[in-house]
């Protein structure tokens, strides 16, 4: 079969990055990037996987509305050169309706990742839904998103719950030694260890206090490391950027890391006692890797929450509060409400059931 996935950014491709490999043994794989991350992709094997850059280079300032308009022509022409089988779409970032679009009107297939999940705090609800509507396949983290998209009008049968692929990059992983991970970045880890991640969300005067109490936070543990990434590329995130640069150069615990990209990521999230933020990061992947994490605010409220996840207004008394209180717990047993050790076969068994199903849709009534 030939399978076409689109990544935008290096969270999508970091989310189905196994995956694609995964099904390159058997399939024909073409890779649509219209995003920047190209330099991700270098440890592809690209015997099996092709990979398609749409744009050169994406002007940040304008990035949303760009990559949604002007891909739409080209993902059309490349469809109608591949012609593909099924097309994997991830998510919920806006710029996806595009791809969604192009292939809903060409009847090519699409298999939707994590759909029928909720999250008041971004305007990811609304994409997520709309890109599920197109869909003919969805692989849903938990049996709560497989009802939600019943909720939507979405034939059950056609609805997989496949536990999470980000759960699943995480299998029989050799994460490196702390050494190696201190060399390549020019860091030292301390005895208390914590990464932060934190994204745009409606309201910037929110994302504005949250951030100035994050560092004022962090002013209260100067004997412990905080590490902080770049946010994602929603409309916000340059303001985010310019306070992370303004405000990082005033403490000493705290190293800026523009990207560590996936893998690194996920070491680091291992190794790391906390992550803080408003990351899926800290919902999906750090129960699984014994991290607590202290989520700030609405952008993940309507996940399911492990036990190792505390609930944050953003507030700098909440936000001390609640870390003493993690530094003050043990680590605790690897649990998660997205796991599933036959991710990867699962999808790949469903594929070959779907693999005659028809692109018409019906709304399957619950009345």
């Amino acid at each position: 079969m030939k399978i076409v996935f689109f990544t935008s950014n290096r969270a999508d491709y970091g989310l189905f990055k196994k995956l694609l490999i995964y099904l390159s043994k058997k399939n024909k794989i073409f890779l649509i990037n219209f995003g920047n991350q190209q330099d991700s992709f270098k440890d592809l094997n690209l015997k099996k996987i092709k990979i398609i850059n749409i744009f050169k280079k994406i002007d940040n300032n304008k990035y949303l509305t760009k990559i949604t308009f002007d891909s739409q022509k080209k993902i059309l022409l490349l469809l109608k050169k591949i012609l593909p089988n099924f097309a994997f779409i991830p998510g919920d970032r806006i710029e996806m309706i595009a791809p969604a679009i192009c292939c809903y009107f060409m009847n090519i297939k699409i298999a939707h990742l994590h759909g029928g999940e909720l999250t008041f705090g971004s305007k990811d609800d609304t994409t997520r839904h709309t890109i599920s509507k197109l869909s003919n396949i969805h692989f849903v983290s938990h049996e709560r998103y497989k009802k939600r998209l019943v909720q939507l009008g979405e034939n059950k049968n056609s609805i997989v719950n496949c536990g999470s692929i980000a759960i699943a990059n995480i299998y029989d992983v050799k994460f490196p030694e702390i050494k190696l991970l201190e060399n390549k970045y020019k860091f030292e880890f301390n005895k208390f260890n914590t990464l932060i991640s934190y994204h745009p969300t409606f309201s910037l005067s929110n994302d504005n206090k949250n951030l100035k109490n994050i560092f004022r936070f962090i002013e209260n543990f100067p004997n412990d490391k905080f590490f902080i990434t770049s946010p994602n590329q929603d409309m916000g995130g340059n303001y985010i950027q310019k306070m992370i640069n303004s405000n990082i150069v005033y403490h000493s615990n705290t190293i800026f890391i523009n990207s560590f990209g996936n893998d690194d990521f996920l070491a680091m999230l291992n190794i790391c006692n906390c992550i803080i933020g408003n990351s899926s990061s800290g919902i999906i992947e750090a129960p699984i890797l014994k991290t607590y994490t202290i989520n700030i605010g609405e952008r993940q409220k309507g996940r399911i929450f492990a036990k190792s996840i505390f609930q944050s207004n953003g507030s700098l008394n909440s936000l001390i509060y609640t870390y003493r209180i993690i530094k003050n717990k043990k680590k605790f047993i690897a649990t998660s409400h997205y796991y599933n050790k036959n991710t990867l076969k699962i999808i790949d068994n469903s594929l070959n059931k779907f693999k005659n199903l028809a692109t018409n849709k019906y709304f399957h009534d619950q009345i």
